[in-house]
């Protein structure tokens, strides 16, 4: 992914991180509200992900946190 991106994949990570906390869950629990794997939700938050997600898998991580996905991209 460009190096423009890089700004917008750490402030994803973080906030996905952030909200995943607020509701005291760990990783494989956000992981099996989502239908996703752990290692994936491990990859997200460290930014080390080198594309960013569909849109239908960022909806589903904010459905899963009660929140919005703009406010996953803030």
């Amino acid at each position: 992914m460009k190096e423009e991106y890089q700004d917008i994949r750490i402030s994803l990570g973080l906030q996905i991180a952030f909200y995943r906390k607020k509701k005291g869950w760990n990783q494989a629990q956000l992981a099996e509200q989502t239908h996703l794997s752990a290692k994936y939700i491990s990859v997200l938050e460290s930014c080390s992900l080198q594309k960013m997600p569909s849109f239908k898998t960022l909806c589903r991580i904010a459905h899963a946190l009660e929140v919005s996905p703009a406010q996953l991209l803030r």
